[in-house]
């Protein structure tokens, strides 16, 4: 997602898509894991 400044922030737009259900992470090295426990 875009981030324009103001309240468009990373963690705004992080909130949200975890809010609708999407499984994030704010660390990289978490993305394997994570994709793992969904398969």
């Amino acid at each position: 997602a875009l981030i324009s400044g103001g309240a468009d922030t990373a963690d705004a737009k992080l909130a949200i898509m975890e809010e609708c259900g999407f499984k994030v992470t704010r660390n990289p090295s978490e993305m394997g894991r994570i994709l793992k426990s969904l398969l």
